[in-house]
């Protein structure tokens, strides 16, 4: 059932433009995309990867950079070595957050743990982008946040010529500090449902 039912209005298409579609948001299942190409003649496919054979061929490069193969395992320092080798700089929390999902043993990690939870951060970045981009649709003027007018021109875009109650029944559906504003946490918080 639609979080934003409100008195008989079909709002099925609002509610899934609003929701960006989570379900294009979510991780997609293995059956709905191919596995790409191997990267290099001696590995296998990494199965249900979101990730590029490129991506994952500059991730192995990256671990060898550090490790000198990629048989060899890597302590969090040298995995935290890895992430600045491709460019990047997660906090001590991502890091230690990342690290722990890659369940090592022995306190080291192998190169296949690591490109997996790269996969996670890649898919969860481009969930965010998507969030991103759907909470501007509304937020035309970038101003953080988006208002009654705002979400009346998205209606009417959408062939919905809401009344004015109608329109602050949706908003209060949402806007958890009641100033008829949906900023972006209340709008990540919604999505989130």
């Amino acid at each position: 059932m639609c979080f934003f039912f409100v008195a008989e209005l079909p709002f099925e298409l609002f509610a899934s433009l609003l929701r960006a579609d989570r379900n294009a948001l979510a991780k997609p299942s293995p059956s709905s995309r191919p596995a790409p190409p191997s990267p290099c003649c001696c590995c296998p496919p990494m199965a249900g990867t979101s990730l590029s054979a490129e991506r994952v061929a500059e991730l192995k490069e990256a671990w060898i950079l550090i490790a000198g193969d990629d048989k060899a395992s890597l302590s969090a320092k040298q995995v935290y070595k890895v992430y600045r080798a491709l460019g990047m700089a997660p906090t001590d929390f991502e890091h230690r957050a990342y690290f722990a999902r890659m369940k090592p043993t022995n306190g080291k990690v192998e190169v296949q743990e690591f490109i997996e939870v790269m996969d996670d951060v890649h898919v969860s970045s481009l969930a965010n982008d998507k969030l991103h981009e759907a909470f501007h649709i509304f937020d035309k003027k970038r101003r953080e946040y988006f208002d009654i007018d705002d979400l009346r021109r998205v209606m009417r875009s959408l062939g919905e010529d809401l009344t004015t109650d109608q329109l602050k029944d949706v908003l209060l559906e949402v806007d958890s500090q009641g100033d008829l504003k949906i900023n972006r946490d209340e709008f990540d918080d919604m999505m989130a449902i």
